[in-house]
């Protein structure tokens, strides 16, 4: 009789189910994907080199920055994704070239990590869904840039995930295509597909200013929390 403590060794291997409708497609639009959410292109590694040069640039100077990292004058922090600290890394590189090595903060407590927008706050739920004239008005307007994006994306026109709540997904999806670059979605006129993502930047550039600057609960909403514990509340869409 074989013993609880005598179990079956068990090895991995890997495979692919050919019956799995995501062999060939990983998410809307992308086919033969097999990225890991989230990962940071080479371009936008070189681009965060870029910003931390044209940071020194402008207060070393004025900071006394050294060309070495110096944790009592400079600190950063990070949230849980891999992602941040890859570009914290290549920021210092341009920032601080002749370090090699450095430490992020990171928040214990994600629920409160004032970089990644998952706090809780009811009360700025109830705010913007009582009062959203303004962003009901945006999505409206907006709906036929969302059926051209769907047809050569393949998002359904009832999707659910979060394509059609904002722009903020769709510029990441055409901001990652044209800094690789990857080849942009076929359309049957190229001015027509550059209008489009035109649209795009544009349009995520409106809704980053009505979250954050612009919409008429701003200032119940966001500039207490700042004041008292330093993170934006952001709800829920």
């Amino acid at each position: 009789m074989a013993r609880p403590s005598d179990p079956i060794v068990v090895q991995w291997s890997v495979y692919t189910d050919s019956d799995s409708s995501f062999t060939n497609t990983v998410g809307p639009g992308f086919v033969g994907g097999n990225c890991a959410f989230r990962q940071i292109t080479t371009e936008d590694l070189s681009d965060a080199i870029a910003h931390g040069a044209d940071l020194r640039s402008v207060y070393a100077s004025h900071l006394g920055l050294s060309t070495r990292l110096d944790p009592s004058t400079i600190q950063f922090r990070a949230t849980d994704k891999q992602i941040t600290s890859q570009v914290t890394g290549a920021l210092l590189h341009g920032l601080v070239p002749d370090s090699s090595q450095a430490t992020a903060l990171i928040q214990i407590n994600d629920a409160l990590d004032s970089l990644q927008p998952i706090y809780n706050c009811p009360s700025a739920n109830s705010l913007f869904s009582t009062d959203s004239t303004n962003w009901t008005e945006h999505l409206t307007a907006t709906k036929s840039l969302y059926k051209n994006l769907n047809k050569v994306s393949g998002i359904v026109t009832q999707d659910s995930t979060g394509w059609h709540a904002s722009f903020d997904q769709s510029l990441l999806r055409e901001h990652v295509r044209e800094t690789m670059p990857f080849q942009l979605p076929a359309m049957q006129r190229q001015r027509h597909l550059t209008k489009c993502i035109e649209s795009i930047y544009r349009l995520a550039n409106y809704e980053y200013s009505y979250y954050y600057q612009d919409a008429p609960q701003i200032d119940v909403i966001q500039r207490p929390t700042l004041r008292s514990l330093g993170f934006w509340s952001w709800p829920d869409t």
